[in-house]
């Protein structure tokens, strides 16, 4: 995955993926130059798996102009 914008901390990402219906965490794992390698969502059974992936996608995009490709594990500012 490619490099976060400066601008947004791994917290406020994953405070505003948490503000998803049905989200119950979210854990980012970033590296030393603020990478983003994996997104662990845990969240309820009432949305479907392809909802929720289009839901943080959406939340990601609008908010941060990140866009994440869940087929193949790539996130582009």
């Amino acid at each position: 995955m490619s490099p976060m914008t400066e601008k947004f901390s791994v917290d406020e990402i994953e405070d505003s993926i948490c503000q998803i219906d049905c989200v119950k965490a979210v854990r980012i794992v970033a590296d030393q130059d603020k990478n983003i390698e994996e997104i662990h969502v845990l969240a309820s059974p009432s949305k479907g798996p392809k909802q929720l992936s289009r839901d943080i996608e959406s939340v990601l995009m609008a908010r941060y102009g990140l866009s994440v490709n869940h087929r193949n594990n790539q996130l582009r500012p």
